[in-house]
């Protein structure tokens, strides 16, 4: 047990102290994209990369912990000290992982559009169930549950579009997936009264105790470094898969040398984590905030595998406090 920690705190020392390192990045293929952001990708292409729809592009990654990154000018910050102790056999248990976003991203969620934004009257909030992801042969891209783990995305992309907050609006509650169908009700009524939507993003480590993420780790492109031209939407039923019926849509990109990508080498267990502006209908100059999970060539492929958690919260704002903003 001695011998592991060593080499753990070997690794974290040395990834740590590395500048950048390279990776290759999954964009849309610009001969398959549409001629504006607007106009959605067709229908008709599937997930496989055997269509020709992604190019595989090499880029430098900066090691993010070299820069002093906050949510309201850069739309991404690390997050220390989070105190997120639950115990890492409970993150496969569903009902847990909800408790552990509705008590601990929710309220941080909230204190960041406070203390980064300015913004002290959220009208509600609402929460996606956390994610497990696996870099694991048993684990599948989209579980119905998400109860088994989903492997991590490698293609760059943002999981909200342009109209996402069109979109909540438009929500009755029978498209809302909760069982009680009052909390359906309510939810429905708050997504229709909003004047203005955020979603921030959490990811954190969920490695086992001794182990840190050495490969298949998240990298974040600034948002800063993207531009409107850069721009692919796609459906998610598409992207996702069948388990998603409704029409909303994510953004994925071409590639452009403008793009600037960073990571965070050996994230702390219950300690650090990352969190990103996924939308904002009031600062679009501050989305989307471009991700994926990229493979380090000087990690070997024996390195433990990736597990981590992510959970995003929506906060709504009422339409009479719009104009405060």
């Amino acid at each position: 047990k001695k011998r592991r920690c060593e080499v753990c705190t070997f690794f974290v020392m040395r990834t740590v102290a590395r500048t950048a390192v390279t990776g290759r990045f999954n964009y849309i293929n610009p001969s398959r994209a549409p001629s504006s952001p607007e106009i959605p990708l067709n229908s008709s292409l599937g997930l496989s990369f055997d269509e020709g729809l992604y190019l595989s592009k090499e880029k430098t990654v900066k090691n993010g912990r070299e820069h002093n990154f906050n949510l309201k000018d850069d739309g991404f910050e690390l997050i220390c000290n989070v105190s997120l102790h639950l115990p890492y056999t409970q993150y496969s248990d569903k009902s847990k992982r909800f408790f552990v976003a509705r008590n601990v991203f929710g309220a941080l969620a909230n204190r960041l559009v406070e203390e980064r934004l300015g913004i002290n009257s959220v009208f509600a909030w609402h929460f996606v169930p956390p994610l497990v992801r696996i870099a694991s042969p048993d684990t599948i891209a989209n579980t119905p549950e998400h109860s088994l783990g989903t492997r991590p995305h490698s293609m760059v992309h943002n999981d909200y579009g342009f109209d996402f907050l069109n979109y909540l609006k438009g929500l009755s509650p029978d498209d809302i997936y909760i069982k009680d169908k009052v909390k359906a009700a309510k939810m429905s009524e708050d997504y229709q009264c909003a004047g203005r939507a955020i979603v921030i993003q959490f990811w954190l480590s969920a490695q086992p105790e001794g182990t840190v993420i050495e490969n298949d780790t998240l990298a974040l492109c600034h948002p800063r470094s993207i531009q409107v031209s850069d721009l692919v939407t796609r459906p998610l039923l598409q992207y996702a898969g069948n388990k998603y019926k409704d029409n909303t849509v994510i953004l994925q990109a071409k590639d452009s040398p403008r793009h600037e990508w960073f990571y965070w080498p050996a994230l702390k267990t219950g300690d650090e984590c990352l969190c990103w502006i996924g939308y904002d209908s009031a600062r679009p100059e501050m989305w989307p905030c471009f991700h994926s999970s990229f493979h380090d060539p000087m990690v070997p492929s024996t390195s433990h595998k990736r597990e981590s958690l992510e959970c995003r919260v929506i906060l709504l704002l009422d339409q009479k406090l719009k104009a405060k903003l």
